[in-house]
């Protein structure tokens, strides 16, 4: 089935994680609003805000009453990103949940791409293209997505990409399954989501710099060869579980 406008009337739970974004929120949620979610009619928009330091919870509850069918889900303590989204999915309401972050990086008009995709499809998983990262970032995620390929046999770019667009009850029934690979959440789910038989499509998606305001959450270079040695190992976990055949 080819992808078509009457895609886009699906009821969607948008799930937002924020930290520290205290500077740009306002302007990300004005855009985000302005060139996708007016468009939609029937959606609700979760802002997943993890123990920030700055004035992000006070700025997300003045936004609750300036941006229609959006709830900040505050939390005085860091609980990590992991833990935000899967407690995101947990109270999704809408037949669809989409994981996008919120530092601005995502074209909004892209997001439309997405939504519109054949409903025959499970999981939509976005790629950046081209991708704005530091070098060193990109080369990792390269290698992150060769390792998978050669592991779980996962053939997916940018697999940890935070946007994605799937079945709310297939990620209410996985995602709580997902704790094998830390903070490499997104990929995770995606894998459970591959092995469990999900359909998947992949889509470009236009990546954006980001802006000077905005706070990054990625892995720094000194801390690079721990994150690695960590991931392998939840990588070799996770496929022994996905593999190894269910008792009667």
């Amino acid at each position: 089935m080819e992808a078509n406008d009457d895609n886009a009337s699906r009821s969607v739970s948008i799930l937002i994680p924020v930290y520290n974004e205290a500077r740009i929120i306002r302007g990300v949620l004005d855009e985000l609003y302005a060139k996708c979610l007016n468009r939609l009619s029937d959606f609700e928009v979760l802002m997943l805000e993890d123990g920030s330091k700055d004035d992000t919870a006070a700025v997300l509850k003045v936004c609750e009453t300036a941006y229609p069918n959006l709830k900040a889900v505050t939390d005085p303590r860091r609980i990590g990103y992991a833990a935000s989204i899967t407690r995101g999915i947990a109270m999704a309401k809408k037949d669809w949940i989409l994981i996008l972050d919120g530092d601005g990086q995502i074209e909004p008009e892209d997001i439309w791409i997405l939504l519109r995709a054949s409903m025959d499809y499970d999981i939509v998983s976005g790629e950046k293209f081209p991708r704005c990262d530091p070098t060193f970032r990109i080369i990792v995620s390269r290698c992150f997505d060769l390792v998978t390929d050669i592991f779980l046999g996962i053939s997916v770019r940018d697999i940890n990409f935070g946007l994605k667009l799937m079945r709310t009850s297939v990620a209410q029934r996985l995602a709580p399954k997902c704790g094998k690979l830390g903070e490499i959440y997104t990929a995770e789910l995606m894998m459970r989501c591959i092995y469990a038989g999900c359909r998947l499509q992949q889509i470009r998606v236009r990546h954006r710099k980001r802006t000077a305001n905005s706070v990054s959450t990625g892995v720094p270079p000194h801390r690079l060869v721990g994150k690695a040695w960590k991931a392998f190992r939840g990588l070799l976990a996770l496929r022994k579980e996905l593999t190894t055949p269910e008792g009667p």
